[in-house]
């Protein structure tokens, strides 16, 4: 096991929004496409959360090949947790690599959506992970004029507004809480738990985060996709996406 070099082949996986394409260009795909698989999620010890394919037990989860055998990444951290992590990194997490690290390339706006602080996740999820982000941008592609993002509310909305437009999927007034924050390669963005963002059309880039998929989304339909109502607030209920989000005013400079 000492000194062993792994390939981990790539990792697609399944998400609502289509994309992908630049991807499939990075590993040389004959015909590069966007498609329903737009994510690349590398040395994943998490589980997609996928409702409608719960059927793909192991979707999200990186695979490598050891003695000429296909394994799971993660088994093979539990058999060696400490030579493939370090001492040091066990002691304090475990045999988990306590990350999730993912190329993303979009060929839509993502939907508006906002992932739970390490404190809410405990609280109400039994999870001791949130889904604080980091975003590095890779790329933007040349035929979108304006690449961005949304990330916190540039123009806060009452509560009150904001649970009438998500149920009534009053699309304008939710994209008219935030200002657009154009983004370019070599960009870097921070995004907290509680903090409602999209990522834009036509934006390549790698994305770390806590090593969960635990989102609500904000909106029913995107890209002629219609999300299982299962999906769009983790079973639960508007109320519940609502506690999730800080209504905190972020100006587009602090961004």
């Amino acid at each position: 096991m000492i000194n062993r070099i792994f390939s981990l082949p790539p990792n697609r996986v399944w998400r609502t929004y289509s994309g992908g394409k630049i991807i499939d260009q990075l590993y040389h795909a004959e015909e590069p496409l966007d498609n329903h698989f737009p994510e690349d999620w590398i040395a994943s010890l998490t589980n997609a959360s996928n409702p409608g394919r719960e059927e793909m037990i192991n979707e999200g989860l990186s695979c490598i090949t050891l003695d000429g055998e296909e394994i799971l990444f993660k088994e093979l951290i539990s058999r060696y947790p400490k030579e493939v992590l370090g001492e040091k990194h066990y002691d304090r997490f475990g045999a988990h690599t306590a990350f999730l690290l993912k190329l993303l390339d979009s060929a839509e706006r993502l939907h508006l959506q906002c992932h739970p602080t390490i404190a809410f996740a405990k609280k109400y999820l039994n999870s001791n992970h949130g889904k604080t982000e980091g975003y590095y941008i890779l790329a933007t592609r040349e035929e979108v004029e304006v690449p961005f993002i949304y990330m916190g509310f540039q123009k806060p909305p009452s509560l009150e507004k904001f649970k009438m437009a998500i149920e009534e999927q009053d699309i304008e007034f939710l994209e008219s809480c935030f200002e657009k924050i154009p983004v370019k390669a070599g960009d870097a963005f921070f995004v907290p738990g509680g903090m409602p963002h999209a990522i834009g059309e036509g934006v390549f880039m790698i994305e770390i985060m806590e090593p969960t998929d635990l989102a609500v989304r904000l909106e029913s339909e995107r890209g002629g996709y219609v999300l299982p109502e299962a999906a769009r607030f983790m079973g639960r209920d508007v109320d519940f996406a609502l506690d999730m989000i800080d209504f905190t005013p972020l100006p587009a400079p602090e961004v």
